[in-house]
């Protein structure tokens, strides 16, 4: 399940970008309000935001991120705005803030503190 400022979808992938909303590679929905909350409730294939998120599970492939984000194991590379706290990536990392996780099997390159 993934909410958007308390609306929820349902899909795979997301994808938001200039406040239009995509899942699974279809533009669901979009808005003129500031995207505020973004939560995933279980796993991802790919998740795509200029935004900050928060996931409740794991991202199965490459995650791209404006922001920050929160989530559970990652199957892929990670190239992050700001921060990122997470279990185990399985790839590589790029973040322009700190990162913080668990284990990282690639490259970690980040502007901020690296815990791992």
């Amino acid at each position: 399940m993934i909410v958007i400022n308390g609306k929820h979808y349902s899909g795979l992938s997301v994808s938001i970008i200039n406040d239009s909303i995509f899942i699974d590679g279809k533009k669901v929905d979009s808005t003129k309000e500031n995207i505020l909350e973004i939560k995933v409730i279980g796993d991802l294939a790919k998740l795509t935001t200029d935004k900050s998120v928060t996931i409740n599970g794991n991202i199965k492939g490459d995650v791209e991120v404006g922001g920050s984000i929160t989530c559970g194991d990652v199957d892929g590379n990670i190239n992050v705005g700001g921060s990122i706290t997470c279990d185990d990536i399985n790839g590589s990392v790029n973040a322009g803030g700190s990162v913080s996780c668990d284990d990282v099997t690639g490259n970690v390159l980040a502007e901020g503190r690296v815990n791992y």
